[in-house]
Order: structure tokens, then C-alpha cells, then sequence
């Protein structure tokens, strides 16, 4: 896809397809909290580069991939995919915890202490992913409920 492509792209997803448009705005929301969250720690305290980094990071990674990938699949796709979503953003953080690792800025100091981070990590990213995944389904279905009542719904006054 091509840089001329991608816009038009993105305006018919957002314009056409409310599943889609759900989708990138649940996967936003948690990186604008993580942002606020940020520039509340840069301000407020004394947070250094590699504890910033760890939270961004991936997220923006998994971000980035799920927008993409949302683009060239059918909502019916996206919602089996949104119901994995906390296991693919696993995969992601353990990626980076691992060449984070390898880089030699890893607060684990051997392979075992990588072993517990990423088991921490990812009782912690499963635990929160999917009590987040069953909030925004809620949140999907009162939407769907709504516009089904819209439109079944006989709003004119009768006097």
C-alpha cells in the first residue's frame, strides 16, 4: 500500500465500518492513558528513559501492527481478533523484554530472572488485557443495542 493509498483507506474505515472504527479506538484509549500516565511520571518524578520505554514501546508496536492489520479485514475478523488482542500485545512485550535482554539493559540480570520478569509480566498483561477485552465488549454491544433501538424504535411524539 502506498503512501496515497493508506489515506483513503484509513476515511473509508473510519466512515463505513463502526466495528472497525470500535476496534482503533479501544486500542487507542490504552495508549493515551499510558501517555498521560508518562508525562505525569516526567513531571512528577524522577522517571529515567528505560522505564518509559518499557511501557511504550510495545504498545505503540502493537498499535501500529493492529491498525494496519484492521484495515484489510472484515469486522467479523477484527472481533475474533480483538478477543486475542491481549495475547498478541503478550507477545509483543515478551519480544521486547527478551531484546531488551540481550541488549544488556534488562533489569533481569540472568535467564532466570528473565525467566520470572516475563512470567510477571504476563499473569499482569492477561489478568488486565482481558478484564479490559470484556469491558470494551460490553461497551461494543451497548453500542450495538443502541443503534438497533434507533432503529427500530418509533420516535415521533403522539399527541
Amino acid at each position: 500500500m502506498s503512501g496515497s493509498e493508506i489515506i483513503p483507506a484509513i476515511s473509508y474505515a473510519w466512515r463505513m465500518i463502526p466495528t472497525r472504527r470500535y476496534f482503533i479506538a479501544t486500542l487507542a484509549l490504552p495508549l493515551l492513558i499510558v501517555l498521560i500516565g508518562v508525562i505525569y511520571a516526567v513531571v512528577f518524578t524522577h522517571a529515567t528513559a528505560g522505564n518509559i520505554s518499557m511501557l511504550m514501546t510495545p504498545y505503540c508496536c502493537f498499535f501500529v501492527f493492529m491498525l494496519y492489520w484492521s484495515l484489510n479485514h472484515a469486522p467479523k475478523q477484527i472481533r475474533r481478533a480483538a478477543y486475542r488482542a491481549p495475547l498478541i500485545f503478550l507477545a509483543f512485550q515478551s519480544a521486547y523484554l527478551i531484546v531488551e535482554y540481550v541488549a544488556g539493559v534488562s533489569p533481569a540480570r540472568d535467564l532466570v530472572g528473565l525467566a520470572g520478569l516475563l512470567s510477571i509480566v504476563a499473569v499482569y498483561v492477561i489478568i488486565v488485557g482481558y478484564l479490559y477485552t470484556l469491558i470494551m465488549e460490553q461497551g461494543y454491544f451497548s453500542y450495538l443495542e443502541h443503534k438497533r433501538h434507533l432503529r427500530s424504535a418509533n420516535t415521533r411524539l403522539r399527541c
